[in-house]
């Protein structure tokens, strides 16, 4: 049985590879082979070889100082922590909020072996993962040392090590996070608050990477004396990679143990873990007063409700609500600088970094797209939407309207804040001051109503999971593209144009073509657009 669970478990994880989402039906064997060939291309060809490079760019210096448990201890660390983004997100998904999991605990079927097929499937991520990072490292540390039998057994072993332990550090995680969830109304709130959590501390560690691996490199020997000193696990970690066998023993026995630990404290709690709905008490009757709203604001409360109960939909849709906030507050405390220099570098192309900031937060804007899922995010429920007393255009209007609140107010605050900072640097005129607080708000809106349409032509209702009908299908891969070129577009367009027209007159030109496309795609929406969403 463990065995059998196990397969469906691995079929889950790659089902997009054989299963058509959309057409319900298999990929023929062409499209499944083209798959596993793409997937195959992108992690071993792509990752791997960075990976590999990066292998050769630490290990050189550091097996030629002779301190080679130093190259081990840095790859290592990589390949958990990349093993540990790679599968964290998973644990809480597929142990504690998988669908069938109230069907398989209804069947005959021993809760140890649902527990264990699914940290099975935790730990076949984390190993794939962690392999992209340290198995290239084994085979340049053989390749730079001479074959070693008793390091590379030495190395594998270690390998064994972080699996498991990138293991032990996903449930511990993702019990952490049921056992929060299990306490809150809204689970969607603290899986995007761990997510963007992860999100910036890894982009944190990228941009810092490179510097700390320059300095490494350049400083090797004092980095390791420094490692000996104050960071003594690191280096008895980087020993199991040379076949450090007393070591290796112990670490593997210690994982082993903790490994049955971390199985007894999920399975003592699976059961009530994942059949809780969330509550921490029972429903108790609150009289209310409410108040009439308009049929707009009814149906925009509602796509907004419908938001914010995903965390899916909000990462994956409506992360430019917190992207350019974050660039409009690194304007304010740059920008002065910033714009002096461009305004000198750009002087010679006669092009004002005016045209940059609004290509920015134009490009920008192409991270929050709430409008194309909107549709195919109704799923089998359309109907219901439908039997109430609203026409098919305010319904539709709700979820443009969403959209537009959620990138229009960010732009807004950008753009003053911009205009605050760019008068003493470039001195603008007033018609540029107001094309640039126009024109970004111009495109939001062509964007909305473009988005609307392809989230009609490329809807899928008939889904199983969120992320079918948010991220698997043209609209979403279409969208992020016509966002970008337009901005794109824009600047490029005003490096030929602007010397000859200047700035204000080119962005009028801009704003006003913008406008005639407004009005080309709301009528194409509100009347082809308005005829396929009644046939779905």
């Amino acid at each position: 049985m463990l065995k059998l669970l196990f397969r469906k478990q691995l079929s889950e994880l790659y089902k997009n590879f054989f299963y058509d989402q959309k057409t319900k039906t298999a990929k023929s064997k062409g499209r499944t082979v083209l798959s596993f060939v793409l997937f195959a291309v992108l992690m071993l060809v792509v990752l791997g070889s960075m990976f590999t490079a990066l292998s050769f760019f630490i290990g050189k210096p550091t097996i030629d100082a002779g301190i080679g448990w130093m190259f081990f201890s840095i790859m290592g660390s990589i390949a958990i922590l990349l093993g540990l983004f790679g599968s964290v997100f998973n644990t809480y998904a597929s142990l504690y909020m998988s669908k069938d999991n109230e069907l398989l605990l209804s069947m005959p079927i021993p809760v140890r072996d649902i527990i264990l097929s699914r940290l099975l499937g935790v730990y076949a991520l984390g190993f794939m993962y962690s392999g992209i990072v340290f198995l290239p490292a084994i085979i340049v540390y053989q390749i730079l040392c001479r074959f070693s039998l008793s390091a590379l057994i030495g190395s594998l072993l270690t390998f064994v090590f972080i699996t498991l332990f990138v293991l032990v550090l996903s449930c511990l995680l993702g019990y952490v996070v049921a056992r929060i969830a299990a306490k809150l109304k809204n689970k969607s709130l603290i899986t995007v608050i761990i997510s963007l959590a992860f999100i910036a501390a890894y982009y944190v560690f990228y941009a810092k990477a490179g510097t700390l691996v320059t300095d490494l490199v350049e400083n090797t020997t004092a980095w390791g004396d420094k490692m000996i000193a104050s960071a003594y696990p690191l280096y008895l970690f980087g020993r199991l990679g040379e076949g450090y066998w007393p070591g290796l023993l112990i670490c593997l026995a210690a994982i082993v143990i903790l490994c049955v630990l971390v199985y007894l404290i999920i399975s003592r709690s699976f059961i009530r873990t994942a059949l809780s709905t969330g509550r921490s008490g029972g429903n108790v009757y609150k009289e209310k007063k409410t108040h009439v709203r308009s049929v707009g604001t009814a149906l925009l409360a509602r796509e907004g409700k419908r938001l914010t109960s995903s965390a899916t939909y909000m990462l994956n849709c409506a992360l430019g609500v917190l992207f350019i906030p974050l660039l409009t507050v690194f304007i304010a405390i740059k920008g002065t600088d910033i714009l002096s220099v461009l305004d000198i570098l750009m002087e010679e192309v006669s092009v004002s970094p005016v045209i940059l900031l609004i290509g920015m937060v134009i490009m920008a804007g192409s991270m929050t797209m709430t409008a194309e899922p909107a549709v195919s995010m109704e799923g089998k429920s359309l109907w219901l939407v439908r039997s109430l007393p609203v026409t098919d255009k305010q319904i539709l209007n709700a979820k443009i309207n969403l959209q537009l609140l959620l990138s229009c107010i960010p732009t807004l605050l950008y753009g003053i804040v911009c205009v605050v900072v760019m008068i003493p640097v470039l001195h603008p005129d007033i018609w540029t001051v107001l094309l640039f607080l126009i024109l970004p708000q111009l495109a939001n809106v062509l964007y909305a109503y473009v988005l609307m349409l392809l989230g009609i032509r490329y809807a899928v209702l008939d889904w199983s999971s969120e992320t079918i009908a948010i991220k698997n299908n043209l609209g979403a891969l279409f969208s992020i593209f016509i966002e970008w070129g337009y901005g794109i577009a824009f600047v490029g367009l005003a490096f030929l144009l602007v010397p000859l027209i200047g700035t204000p007159l080119y962005l009028l030109a801009f704003s006003v073509l913008t406008a005639v496309l407004i009005l080309l795609f709301s009528s194409r929406l509100y009347n082809v657009g308005i005829k396929k969403f009644k046939k779905l």
